[in-house]
């Protein structure tokens, strides 16, 4: 280790044995998790990612009926992007998380959580408002209001409308999908959104219209990677949400 204006810094070497040495320490922590779970499978830790987009609708519940039903497991929440989410379950920092298709890698365990379509929104003050039904290629004289180029909905939306031969007039790209749907309320333009989302927010001058076209659907599913000896904990986890998926279609 070495020191450059009082900071400390890992050397060549240090930063050699720091990669050899994190894929242990993950190791002896899923050990130890399991052990503490043959005694009590009610204890333990979770490192959980979430979108924000999705931390917003259906995930609230289950985290909190699973606390409720396992109050000494420890969740440690981080935020991300879905792909950041992958990403760090890819690198096993995190244990598990909830994230949207297409997935980047092909060792992870999926659970499907949800499917959604995407719908148009509008201002009711826009001309579109009338309809119930709209294709997506009749949209090309229309600004739309997207979420930015870190959301995977970005160039799924942009990726359709070049397959129906135009580029959309992309007027706002915005990092948060609540500041979207506020714009689309001014009448600043137009936006396509889950329409599960819609429906949880609803706004009194916002109108959702079905979206015909090929755009995959709004695909969620809670990830893990891949392991002989996951820990206890978030096989639990992994149980509950599944149970709660079960219920949910009884």
């Amino acid at each position: 280790m070495i020191y450059s204006n009082k900071i400390m810094e890992l050397t060549s070497y240090g930063e050699l044995l720091y990669a050899y040495c994190r894929p242990l320490v993950i190791q002896f922590e899923e050990i130890k998790d399991n052990l503490q779970g043959q005694v009590n499978l009610q204890q333990g830790m979770i490192r959980l990612g979430l979108p924000p987009l999705i931390s917003t609708l259906m995930v609230p519940q289950i985290i909190e009926s699973f606390i409720a039903a396992y109050p000494y497991i420890t969740l440690e929440i981080r935020q991300g992007k879905a792909v950041e989410i992958q990403q760090m379950v890819h690198d096993s920092v995190i244990d598990a998380g909830f994230t949207l298709y297409p997935l980047i890698a092909s060792d992870f365990d999926i659970i499907d959580v949800v499917q959604d379509c995407q719908a148009v929104i509008v201002s009711k003050n826009h001309p579109l408002a009338e309809k119930e039904t709209v294709w997506l290629r009749t949209l090309k004289d229309n600004n739309f209001i997207l979420l930015d180029k870190s959301y995977m909905s970005y160039d799924q939306i942009v990726s359709a409308c070049r397959r129906e031969n135009f580029y959309p007039n992309i007027s706002m790209e915005l990092s948060s999908w609540d500041m979207v749907m506020r714009m689309v309320e001014l009448n600043l333009g137009i936006s396509i959104l889950p329409r599960l989302l819609v429906k949880a927010y609803p706004m009194d001058n916002i109108k959702c219209i079905d979206l015909e076209s090929d755009m995959p659907p709004w695909c969620v599913a809670l990830i893990s990677k891949k392991s002989k000896a996951e820990r206890t904990s978030v096989t639990c986890f992994k149980e509950h949400v599944r149970d709660r998926l079960l219920h949910a279609f009884i």
